[in-house]
């Protein structure tokens, strides 16, 4: 990588502001060759595809520290397979790459899942929880509701 491409890098770590989401592959891709180095490997890990897009859906609350880390634990975690960073952002957001099937109208469950919350969410003006909220239309424990919506990557709470 070049030297001033490492420089704005370093530039945007001493930052405490949000990470831009566009810049998100660059620093992914410059934390993975860091962290190799820094762990002596003896191969550069590569992320499994759709984990670039995962992470950039994902709706980051800290700043590129946190982005590092989570790269790191990926690295750790994948020990020498392909990254995935669902496990260490706090949710498995379902990956929204094209597989063999969706031209014919199909979906996974999990897409389709998300969708019907999202829809329940959006009928009861995103209330999850009391009499008429979406847990309550949907049957089931409010916690339980939250608990599926972090795992889809559906954002609730106040704005």
């Amino acid at each position: 990588m070049g030297a001033l491409v490492a420089s704005g890098i370093t530039q945007a770590l001493t930052s405490s502001s949000p990470t831009v989401k566009n810049d998100i592959p660059i620093l992914v891709h410059h934390f993975i060759h860091k962290k190799a180095r820094e762990m002596v490997l003896p191969n550069i890990p590569i992320p499994s595809p759709g984990e670039i897009d995962r992470l950039m859906r994902y709706d980051w609350p800290g700043n590129v520290r946190e982005l590092e880390n989570v790269v790191e634990r990926a690295i750790i975690l994948s020990k020498g397979k392909h990254l995935t960073f669902g496990n260490t952002i706090g949710y498995d957001a379902p990956s929204r790459e094209r597989r063999p099937g969706d031209e014919q109208g199909t979906q996974r469950l999990d897409e389709l899942e998300a969708r019907h919350i999202e829809a329940v969410l959006n009928k009861v003006d995103r209330r999850v929880s009391g009499k008429g909220g979406a847990a309550d239309l949907l049957g089931i424990n409010p916690n339980t509701l939250r608990h599926r919506m972090r795992k889809l990557g559906i954002r609730f709470g106040r704005k």
